[in-house]
């Protein structure tokens, strides 16, 4: 398994296990990683809606806890967290990893693995994504809708394609199920579960401009392109809200402490 050399910075809040890292630190950690030791390797981005699920879902909470690094993914998260006294916490956004680890593919030659979404979207990502990075080799894809019977056969087929890196772009639990199930079978030193990106990187959505992700606002340009699908979310936000709630009304004592210089606090017992 691979060993995370940042567990000091693990958060355990709600039944899971959160890293508080920054996304240099991640990315980081991933390609010592690839260079090195290249381990079955396992990233979890969570929200609102993975914690939610992974209270009733012992399957999705062995998945995340068993993944070496778990990333903060929401900015409702990143709001809870900082409201119970966690005030270092900050979002990771899959998105952001996933262009970040593309770059270093185009760069060092990294093979690539994608699989999710329907066919067509999956290829002309992958068309858009050529005229990008010239030099990315894709290693293979397959599109996101296969039975679970067919789940063997396509985890053969990418520990075939010697890839370095699997990105994901299927939804939850999915994605992190099939990771987890199939982890060492795939033997690939980095599996990352990139949820609708696929979509934006086809030209089907546009993802937030800057200034309205840093103003943790991603999810309204969501909503207005994409109604049908994220008002279904909203169910498990309404949710998450009586869990902070529940959570805070528990103990209200603080504690300052620091993790290695990021500065946040420790709620008392």
């Amino acid at each position: 398994m691979f060993i995370n050399k940042f567990l000091n910075m693990r958060l355990p809040i709600w039944g899971i296990n959160i890293d508080l890292l920054s996304i240099d630190q991640i990315i980081e950690a991933i390609e010592t990683n690839l260079n090195t030791r290249r381990l079955p390797m396992q990233v979890t981005g969570i929200n609102p809606e993975i914690i939610i699920n992974s209270i009733t879902d012992r399957s999705l909470n062995n998945a995340i806890n068993e993944s070496s690094i778990v990333n903060i993914d929401g900015i409702s998260v990143v709001v809870a967290l900082r409201m119970l006294g966690y005030g270092g916490v900050k979002r990771v956004a899959c998105p952001d990893i996933f262009d970040i680890l593309l770059d270093k593919a185009n760069k060092k030659g990294y093979r690539v693995f994608f699989l999710g979404a329907r066919k067509e979207i999956v290829t002309a990502m992958i068309a858009n994504l050529k005229n990008e990075y010239p030099d990315l080799q894709i290693a293979g894809f397959h599109d996101g809708y296969f039975s679970k019977e067919n789940e063997p056969k396509i985890a053969k087929k990418i520990r075939s394609s010697k890839a370095d890196m699997v990105f994901l772009g299927m939804s939850s639990p999915k994605k992190e199920l099939f990771i987890r199930n199939y982890l060492e079978i795939l033997n690939v030193p980095l599996c990352l579960g990139v949820g609708g990106v696929f979509d934006i990187k086809a030209g089907l959505y546009k993802r937030a401009p800057k200034w309205m992700q840093e103003m943790g606002l991603e999810w309204l340009y969501r909503l207005i392109q994409e109604p049908r699908r994220m008002i279904k979310r909203q169910v498990n936000i309404l949710k998450f809200i009586n869990l902070f709630f529940k959570t805070y009304h528990m103990n209200r004592k603080v504690i300052p402490y620091a993790y290695d210089g990021l500065l946040i606090s420790k709620r008392a017992s």
